[in-house]
């Protein structure tokens, strides 16, 4: 049985039950939840789990490098990708295209106050880094 469904298995002390029972019942709770902190696998520092992934990025890196090398001389690598990207971004461009409408349509009180504050950031991206951004 999990240590929830134990805790909850034990009734909670009403305001009747005496100050023994409710300090009995706080007790055996404390008791249980203690011992399912002992069952517990001890938690690795942040530098441990820094030292694994760190240990298992070098394990996968020749694997990795060997088919970037592989794909890199791969034969009209250069078109595949240009299509690949063309590609996803028509597909995503349709789905923003979907939402835009939709909050167009249901946020109708408040879609020119959204229109005139982005107009907004895209003229200064526009101008770019050092114009004001």
């Amino acid at each position: 049985r999990s240590s929830i469904s134990m805790l909850s298995s034990f009734s909670v002390p009403s305001r009747k039950d005496s100050a023994v029972e409710r300090k009995s019942s706080v007790k055996l709770r404390r008791g249980i939840l203690k011992q399912k902190e002992k069952e517990m696998p001890a938690v690795n520092s942040l530098e441990e789990e820094i030292r694994k992934l760190q240990h298992e990025v070098e394990r996968v890196r020749p694997i990795l490098q060997q088919v970037i090398n592989e794909r890199l001389v791969e034969e009209d690598i250069i078109p595949k990708c240009e299509s690949v990207i063309s590609t996803s971004s028509r597909i995503f461009e349709e789905v923003y295209s979907a939402v835009w409408h939709l909050v167009v349509f249901t946020e109708d009180d408040v879609i020119e106050d959204y229109v005139t504050a982005a107009k907004a950031l895209d003229d200064k991206a526009q101008r770019g880094i050092g114009h004001g951004v």
